[in-house]
């Protein structure tokens, strides 16, 4: 009986199915890290867009807590994505990651 399983094949060598689960590891770490802090960041924009309401965009806390949360749940989230998008590329298609982050 012949199993398949899908070979990596990384420029100058073939990709070991140690160093697959090493990498599937490390971007499942990432991912998750990634969806966390999105959901922390998701949380901290909800809760200025409630304190915007009570103070109004007048106020300068107001206003100063919706441009950080706005600007701390835009990167969570991108950064989310792609996370996601790289955890992604490697389980469905076999391709190494392209950030250097991802291959330490």
């Amino acid at each position: 009986m012949v199993l398949y399983l899908p070979i990596l094949v990384r420029l100058g060598g073939i990709v070991s199915p140690s160093e697959q689960s090493e990498m599937e590891e490390r971007l499942r770490n990432a991912l998750e890290e990634a969806k966390a802090v999105y959901q922390c960041a998701k949380i901290e924009y909800r809760q200025a867009l409630e304190c915007r309401a009570d103070l109004s965009l007048a106020h300068p806390d107001g206003r100063q807590a919706l441009a950080a949360a706005t600007k701390t749940h835009q990167y969570a989230f991108e950064k989310y994505t792609r996370a996601l998008l790289r955890f992604n590329r490697f389980i469905l298609d076999g391709k190494l990651p392209e950030d250097p982050e991802d291959q330490q």
